[in-house]
């Protein structure tokens, strides 16, 4: 993984964080999702 710096709205950070630990893989797992039901190819 990557680490770095973006900006999400707090509509959408708040609730992320709110569900304890792991919030950050989480958003990963949301942001993979979007990408397979959109076609856009993921590197391995």
């Amino acid at each position: 993984m990557e680490k770095f710096n973006f900006r999400l709205s707090p509509e959408v950070l708040t609730p992320f964080r709110a569900s304890g630990q792991g919030w950050q893989s989480r958003i990963d797992d949301a942001l993979r999702d979007w990408l397979k039901k959109n076609s856009v190819h993921l590197k391995n």
